[in-house]
């Protein structure tokens, strides 16, 4: 503590000396991982940010960062997923090192066969005496709820002559109805 020491001035013209402290506890925010799935397109999937801070430190006031979309990933803001805007994930104060804050994103369902997608979610904006730590993106990918496959509905056929056409009947099958 500089209040316990003691200063001594000889001679000379210096009187006053300005010292500054300079504070490296800052706290770091940062996806808790980079990626993420969802179970499928009506499940919504939370997705955590982590505080770290020096060992046995506590936030002496609250801490926050914005969580927004990054618009780069392949699913479709509004049709495959509720428009995610920006969320706030935010510390109380007395928050100690390894806390988190989720985020939540929502999936659409539909009845369209189009695959995995992805949404990318990014940290910015940092508030109060914290910084982004390195993992500041996340890929949520959205599981495909809807599958298809097909079958032929008979395992052999032969036409009655050489040059007679065959028709094989094929039977489409998805998840949300047959064709």
């Amino acid at each position: 503590s500089l209040a316990s020491q003691t200063f001594h001035q000889s001679g000379g013209a210096q009187a006053k000396h300005a010292l500054t402290i300079t504070d490296d506890d800052q706290a770091t925010l940062a996806f808790a991982a980079a990626t993420s799935t969802t179970t499928n397109e009506s499940t919504a999937r939370t997705v955590a940010v982590t505080l770290t801070l020096p060992t046995g430190a506590a936030l002496a006031s609250s801490v926050s960062v914005d969580v927004t979309d990054a618009g780069s990933g392949s699913a479709v803001s509004g049709a495959d997923y509720t428009a995610f805007g920006t969320q706030t994930a935010t510390f109380a104060a007395s928050s100690t090192s390894g806390s988190t804050q989720t985020v939540t994103l929502t999936p659409r369902a539909d009845l369209l066969l189009e695959g995995n997608e992805t949404v990318a979610l990014q940290l910015g904006k940092p508030q109060g005496a914290s910084a982004v730590g390195t993992q500041t993106a996340h890929v949520v990918t959205i599981a495909d709820s809807n599958q298809a496959s097909l079958a032929f509905l008979n395992a052999t056929s032969a036409p009655a002559a050489e040059r007679t056409a065959s028709i094989a009947t094929v039977h489409l099958t998805t998840s949300t109805a047959e064709t």
